[in-house]
């Protein structure tokens, strides 16, 4: 054998020699449940959605997804199932831009395409670009949201998955990566009142100056067309290719006090809202399996300043209420 090829079949052998182990680690450990559930939740790690969430969009068992922000992640699977009797899962995604929470329907439906998607919407996801993620085009890891040979690959040699999987095995996934990553479970959140240091927050000069600076808010303008367009393409085209399922879309309430702080700083921001009302109301009646609810009109929540978190969340004790009115108003009720 010539020499060269001595030296290609060792380089091969080598490559593989390491290849093979780390993919076999990463198919064991499995860090973002792309091949199974995860037994238990020990680690911490499966509660980034992002990553973990077309996971268990494909491998749960479920007949209920919900959908949206951060302001939805106290929509519990347990509150859902007493008040249904129906298995559900929250798939809603920390500062998920529209675009994010287009891919994870789509990874919802084409696993289950009768299920019943509760979808919480907020204005702000609306003002990011249509193919928009909060990690960025590079970072996002889209390869996760469609199962094939070449995303598996992907999968198998990221090297995040590597490092997390040998972590996870070794159950010493450190704090400060976590943090990195943003894992927050809802389940673990910490209540505190404290809706009026947010406000006080908000008004700060410097938090003003920073929200300003924002790449969304930076440009603090409203096109009804580019709303238009982006509505369209993340959530009006999630409906039309889904006619077995059943959507139901949450416009979750806020505090009066957003009158007050928020929409001072971006008064524009109302031509959002009123825009995103009125393009859910027209799905409602274009489409026969969407509803819509809408608390942002009610007193009893604007006034109420003791049931949230900060200017955007709801505390997760009030999750049931919110939830009861909406499966009841869905006819989903069950005794």
């Amino acid at each position: 054998m010539p020499q060269n090829s001595k030296w290609i079949l060792m380089v091969l052998i080598g490559f593989a020699s390491i290849t093979i182990p780390l993919n076999a680690l990463v198919l064991i450990a499995d860090p973002y449940s792309q091949f199974s559930l995860p037994s238990k939740y020990t680690s911490g790690i499966y509660k980034k959605i992002r990553f973990s969430g077309p996971g268990l969009a494909r491998n749960a068992k479920y007949e209920i997804a919900v959908l949206g922000a951060s302001a939805a992640r106290p929509y519990s699977p347990e509150i859902i199932a007493e008040l249904t009797k129906k298995k559900a899962i929250n798939l809603a995604i920390d500062g998920g831009t529209a675009f994010e929470q287009k891919l994870m329907a789509e990874a919802v439906l084409k696993q289950k395409p009768y299920v019943t998607i509760v979808w919480q919407q907020a204005w702000l996801i609306h003002k990011w670009p249509e193919k928009s993620t909060r990690l960025g085009t590079n970072n996002f890891p889209y390869e996760l949201y469609t199962k094939n040979p070449l995303n598996i690959v992907k999968y198998l040699n990221n090297p995040k998955s590597i490092y997390l999987s040998i972590n996870s095995l070794l159950n010493t996934i450190p704090q400060d990566f976590t943090k990195t990553l943003g894992v927050t479970p809802w389940e673990k959140r910490v209540e505190v009142d404290d809706l009026e240091k947010n406000v006080q927050y908000y008004k700060g000069v410097a938090y003003k100056k920073a929200l300003l600076e924002h790449p969304i808010h930076k440009q603090n303008k409203f096109n009804p067309i580019t709303f238009d367009r982006r509505f369209a393409a993340n959530v009006t085209s999630v409906v039309t290719t889904a006619p077995d399922a059943r959507f139901i879309f949450i416009l979750p309430p806020y505090p009066s006090l957003m009158n007050d702080v928020f929409f001072k700083i971006f008064p524009n921001d109302i031509n959002y809202i009123t825009r995103l009302r009125s393009s859910l109301e027209t799905l409602t009646r274009t489409y026969k399996n969407v509803t819509v609810i809408d608390f942002q009109d009610r007193s009893n929540f604007l006034q109420n300043k003791r049931m949230y978190k900060d200017l955007l969340h709801f505390k997760n004790s009030y999750a049931s209420v919110l939830l009861e009115e909406v499966f009841s108003r869905s006819n989903m009720l069950r005794n």
